[in-house]
């Protein structure tokens, strides 16, 4: 089996120069690549046991959401407490309509901005997932590896890049890149 570019023609006259890739060729490389990445292991683990600590913290982003939330509960509060005024005693119905849009405006917005925080807490979440798995997986992985392993290809490894002048270089999931 071969990889190559998946750009390499789309466009007729001016193809990708990177080569194509046999797949033992990679399957070797990672294992170069791993075991450069495994003689730092421990300097390694600190970096991302740091990393760990100080980027993918969400308490900030939980505060905001739970401000936002808080706001949502007062402008819902504000809505239901128009409703029942409008249902018990005469209003001007131009006036109580221009109101409540306003307040429905901004719970809306104040809901977009919630749901924001709530997907950057969610890829914080992920990104500390896979980060810890990183590290546990370098724990464990003690000794050099001989051969490819698929469970550290895909534990460990976050993408690769091929150059044109067949360089290999393998970004892992702490954010580091080896060339092998």
């Amino acid at each position: 089996m071969i990889w190559r570019c998946n750009q390499k023609y789309i466009t007729p006259d001016k193809k990708c120069s990177t080569p194509y890739l046999d797949e033992n060729q990679i399957k070797s490389r990672f294992t170069i690549a791993v075991n450069k990445l495994l003689n730092g292991s421990i300097g390694v683990i600190e970096a991302c046991e740091e990393a760990l600590a100080k980027n993918l913290d969400t308490s900030a982003l939980e505060q905001k959401r739970k401000e936002l939330l808080m706001e949502m509960t007062k402008l819902n509060d504000a809505m239901q407490q128009m409703i029942q005024q409008n249902a018990t005693m005469p209003l001007d119905q131009n006036l109580y309509r221009i109101r409540y849009d306003e307040i429905c405006q901004k719970f809306n917005e104040t809901e977009a901005k919630k749901n924001i925080a709530d997907k950057e807490i969610q890829s914080v979440h992920d990104r500390r997932v896979a980060m810890e798995q990183f590290i546990k997986n370098l724990k464990t992985q003690n000794t050099k590896v001989t051969e490819f392993n698929e469970n550290l290809w895909y534990c460990l490894l976050d993408y690769i890049t091929a150059y044109s002048s067949g360089k290999l270089v393998f970004r892992f999931k702490n954010d580091s890149e080896i060339e092998a």
